[in-house]
């Protein structure tokens, strides 16, 4: 493979980095890729095996081999996101902000989004936003897989984002780029890469730039992070950055990560870290008072609000409709929704489920939050590795005697949930969900569960 690298990357590479680095990305490269998967705080917790922690992410573990991700039930139930151990760096950044709003600019297909997610309390309000729609859609369902719990999904420019008058304390661009960190993952990114691609999104990059800054708060912090290795992408930005906004103070960390061209740049590649490539800064725009966006919370009249919802929620939920779905979103964060209008949402807060007739349809988000999760007022039933299968592939399952809702559980942790009607089991799990792949058999599913304890 490494003879298939562009040669205008090899030669730019040893230019800003010098030969002896190029030398260690090629051994990096030629290693076998790393495999790390993330957990999910508000579900379960590493065991702490520390061979396998990712250094610079406590959630995080390397996994010796890669399995069938999509035959396990817990990857479908959000217990964990398979990413990129790079990536995860962005935890370093978060540990000491409490933002109310973060937006995550450029989000699909969602491993940082669940991260962010995952690092703050119940009271920051996170809107994760993709431009592409067929990317958008994958962000909404593994958004919903992690659990949706005070996140709103979207589907705009970054432009148009902004002039909704949307303000946030914190904002992630993880920037469309040319790709060169994720060569040895992808060896499409060798043939679509170009001096001119590169070129390109580097004039993409600043675009959004400008948009974020436009939108971050006073005092607020933005992250920038890219999966290429080039200055122009890279330091050139946080150059750039400086130059363009004189208050853009850069974020110092404590890490052994190591730097780039720029103070304050970390850069991951092949060779030096277990990763693929990664570059990430942070700058903070200077504090001169406050600008925070004022939101005056509403709230749905108690009496519109099902009694099935109220009696299991219990008061002081925020429920709102929408389209016939009912969702929980904090007064805050359906505020904001009501700002966002114009903007095409995907997805605002846990959809809990539709009445029809004198029914109530749980949905598939209730299953995956982890705040509400446990909330469900159904009977659980436990499942074995077959049966388990069988639901996530929509197959019929034997009745047995007590009919209506039940809560499947695996392992003891949520996976969907079924209806008995006493003829035959019918399953909510999501048909966009189900495993297609009739070859996939019980003995596929990991036994990744030795990995974690339930909280």
């Amino acid at each position: 493979m490494i003879e298939e690298l562009p040669v205008d990357f090899l030669n730019r590479y040893a230019e800003a980095f010098g030969s002896y680095e190029l030398e260690e990305l090629k051994k990096g490269f030629s290693e076998p890729q790393p495999i790390s998967i993330r957990v999910n705080n508000s579900k379960a917790a590493f065991k702490g095996n520390i061979d396998g922690a990712v250094p610079w992410c406590h959630q995080g573990i390397y996994i010796d081999e890669r399995p069938i991700f999509s035959a396990d039930p817990l990857w479908h139930s959000g217990v964990y996101y398979v990413q990129e151990a790079g990536s995860m760096f962005l935890s370093q950044y978060l540990t000491t902000e409490h933002p109310k709003v973060v937006v995550d600019l450029c989000a699909a297909p969602g491993g940082k989004s669940t991260l962010l997610r995952d690092a703050f309390d119940s009271d920051t309000l996170l809107v994760c936003n993709e431009p592409d729609a067929k990317r958008a859609r994958i962000l909404r369902e593994n958004v919903l897989r992690w659990g949706a719990d005070e996140c709103i999904v979207t589907c705009s420019l970054p432009d148009q984002l902004k002039n909704t008058g949307l303000k946030a304390d914190l904002i992630l661009v993880d920037a469309p780029c040319s790709g060169e960190g994720m060569f040895r993952k992808e060896p499409n990114a060798i043939q679509e890469w170009s001096l001119d691609n590169v070129q390109m999104c580097v004039s993409r990059q600043r675009s959004i730039l400008e948009s974020a800054w436009d939108m971050l708060e006073d005092g607020g912090l933005l992250i920038y992070s890219t999966c290429t290795l080039n200055l122009e992408e890279n330091e050139g930005q946080l150059r750039w950055l400086k130059e363009q906004y004189l208050d853009a103070e850069v974020v110092l960390l404590d890490t052994n990560v190591p730097e780039g061209k720029e103070k304050g740049v970390y850069r991951f590649a092949p060779g030096h870290t277990r990763s693929e490539g990664f570059t990430i800064f942070g700058v903070r725009k200077a504090s001169a008072g406050s600008s925070r966006m004022q939101i005056s919370p509403k709230k749905t009249p108690d009496s519109s609000v099902p009694p099935f919802i109220k009696e299991t929620l219990g008061k002081g939920a925020s429920i709102y409709e929408h389209m016939d779905t009912w969702y929980q979103l904090s007064a805050h964060g359906q505020e904001l929704l009501r700002k966002l209008s114009r903007i095409h949402i995907l997805l605002a807060g846990v959809p809990l489920g539709t009445e029809k007739r004198n029914d109530f349809l749980p949905h598939q988000g209730w299953v995956c939050s982890g705040r509400l999760a446990n909330k469900l007022p159904y009977p659980r039933r436990q499942v074995d590795k077959e049966e388990v299968l069988g639901s996530l592939k929509r197959a019929p399952m034997t009745p047995w005697s007590k009919k209506g809702y039940h809560l499947l559980e695996y392992k003891g942790f949520p996976i969907c949930i079924v209806k008995n009607i006493g003829s035959r089991v019918n399953t909510l799990f999501p048909k966009e969900w189900a495993i297609f792949n009739q070859n996939i058999t019980a003995s596929d599913i990991p036994d990744t569960f030795k990995l974690f304890r339930n909280t």
